[in-house]
């Protein structure tokens, strides 16, 4: 591994990364609500008198007012693909351990003692970097401007 393939300590300290990781697992949320709704799985979107939206049909609604902003203002398909498309760059912006790391951490749910078993390292190794991935992840999506919303 190169020594920058990673984000440095320094430049990770500039960010909250715990409200990073927060709005990371609300993104994804919306993501695979989009996903859904784009592969047409007999979805159905409602709205409650306060302002949530519910979404009926074989996915769990949304559990937040963010993500019903969200899904409120992409309104169409079009829309919602490039949501998706957005996504899509942002992961692909990681490098291959990041994007093993990101995805065990928030869509397999692994823990650190997985991670270290399959990548052959240490936990602190994982936790730096998890930060990184985060932090870059967040920071192609332009979340640093929303971290004081969420």
């Amino acid at each position: 591994m190169h020594k920058n393939q990673f984000l440095s300590n320094y430049i990770i300290k500039q960010f909250d990364v715990k409200k990073f990781k927060k709005m990371i697992v609300a993104f994804l949320s919306i993501v695979d609500n989009f996903q859904h709704i784009i592969d047409k799985d007999e979805y159905y979107i409602k709205y409650t008198a306060n302002y949530e939206v519910r979404v009926g049909g074989n996915k769990k609604p949304t559990n937040s007012k963010v993500e019903s902003f969200i899904i409120k203002k992409y309104d169409t398909e079009d829309k919602k693909e490039q949501l998706l498309l957005k996504y899509k760059n942002a992961f692909n912006c990681l490098n291959e351990i990041e994007r093993k790391v990101f995805v065990a951490t928030f869509l397999e749910n692994k823990t650190n003692l997985d991670l270290c078993d399959e990548l052959v390292t240490y936990d602190q190794k994982i936790n730096s970097i998890r930060k990184s991935a985060i932090v870059r992840f967040c920071l192609k999506l332009g979340f640093e401007r929303f971290v004081d919303y969420f």
